[in-house]
């Protein structure tokens, strides 16, 4: 808990937010550059849909942060260091599988590099069809707070 508070209460804001709109213009960089590569390229449209409910999030938080609406921080914060995590995973796992891809045809068949190669294709793969297909369903929800728990009467905790 401490490190997701951290995250939206000092992070995102950090320079102004340069350092997350860097964050996220990074990413956008790799979809761009590698969306028409045809082994990636569903996995490409997975991150860029994440990337893209992330960016909401971030807007999201920034806006209950200017709108004065504090209370929803705490409880967005855990979810939304996930989701930022899983993003961030997702697309060194892409990354990693195109530099592989781009080096599995000067590696013979028989060479030990080509099963590492194909193993970081098969793994960005499956996170992106596992993890990162799931996070603008999760971005939803986080931004659908639920604020039941800052609504508890405090003579609710009363001892009887």
């Amino acid at each position: 808990f401490i490190q997701s508070m951290d995250l939206v209460s000092r992070k995102l804001g950090q320079g102004g937010g340069a350092n997350t709109q860097a964050f996220l213009t990074d990413i956008q960089s790799f979809i761009n550059e590698n969306k028409d590569t045809p082994e990636l390229s569903g996995a490409i449209k997975h991150l860029q849909a994440a990337h893209e409910a992330v960016a909401t999030s971030v807007a999201q938080l920034t806006g209950w942060f200017k709108g004065g609406k504090l209370e929803h921080i705490p409880l967005a914060a855990e979810p939304f260091l996930r989701i930022m995590s899983e993003l961030a995973v997702g697309w060194l796992l892409l990354d990693q599988a195109s530099i592989a891809l781009r080096k599995l045809p000067e590696t013979s068949e028989t060479h030990p590099d080509r099963a590492f190669y194909t193993g970081k294709k098969f793994s960005a793969l499956y996170f992106a069809n596992n993890v990162l297909s799931t996070l603008p369903s999760r971005v939803q929800h986080l931004s659908a707070i639920d604020t039941l728990p800052v609504e508890i009467p405090d003579e609710a905790f009363a001892a009887a």
